[in-house]
């Protein structure tokens, strides 16, 4: 017999992030309890109820109890490795941004491409996340997760810096403008790429140089540990701050 529960304003949170995007049984605790226990419990609760699917995360050569990986209800459980990675190293980040963002003072928000549709029509780019950052002013990111599995660059067929192209055109067509004033006025935006690697960053960067990509900041998960907005090398490889050099 499926458990009724009440849901409370939390839960909406929960199933609403979920169903946008997959979250570990740990990120959820993350976000939004004070314990892993406490979130594994009533995640429990929410599967039985119906309200959410899960699925063990894949992990090669570990022994032990695998973490849970929750998404949608209903969604399809086939997917393979890259994929299901790639979608837990995006909410992996947007942990780490919420968390300092409700430590910071300042106001901001977190979106997935899928909660745009409509809204993006100036551009065919789809990013694997957009934020914003406000206090006297407003600053927009767009997110780039690299994993290490697609091409920096290629003679022929998809290249992971052709989006740096598409993302230069996006900044001096001034189309971001259009796209998301429904959020507030920005002038210009941040391209922001994480990798899994300081050579993959060094390889990056050396070709965002080449383009003159100076919209473009990069970092790897190594140094977001040691701070989430001085971590990052700009397109000339110096030092930069997500939040530029006078701050907001």
């Amino acid at each position: 017999m499926t458990p009724k529960i009440r849901l409370w304003k939390r839960d909406y949170e929960i199933i609403e992030a979920v169903g946008q995007g997959l979250h570990t049984t740990s990120q959820i605790a993350a976000l939004y309890f004070p314990s892993a226990k406490k979130a594994s419990e009533r995640m429990k609760l929410l599967l039985e109820s119906g309200f959410v699917s899960r699925f063990a995360k894949p992990v090669l050569g570990v022994r032990g109890k695998p973490e849970f990986v929750y998404c949608a209800k209903g969604r399809s459980m086939k997917r393979n490795y890259a994929t299901v990675f790639h979608a837990l190293a995006v909410s992996e980040f947007k942990v780490q941004f919420l968390s300092w963002l409700k430590a910071s003072g300042f106001l901001g928000a977190f979106l997935y491409p899928m909660q745009l549709q409509n809204k993006l029509r100036e551009s065919e780019l789809i990013p694997d996340g957009i934020f914003t950052i406000e206090k006297e002013k407003r600053l927009l990111f767009f997110l780039e997760i690299d994993l290490g599995s697609e091409s920096l660059s290629a003679s022929n067929g998809y290249a992971f810096t052709a989006k740096l192209d598409d993302y230069s055109d996006y900044f001096d067509d001034a189309g971001y403008k259009k796209d998301f004033e429904w959020l507030g006025s920005f002038k210009g935006f941040r391209a922001l790429v994480v990798f899994d690697s300081e050579k993959r960053l060094g390889n990056f960067q050396s070709i965002a140089m080449d383009k003159k990509a100076d919209f473009a900041l990069m970092t790897t998960w190594e140094r977001l540990k040691h701070g989430f907005t001085e971590c990052w090398i700009s397109f000339d490889g110096n030092a930069a701050s997500l939040l530029g050099k006078q701050g907001i």
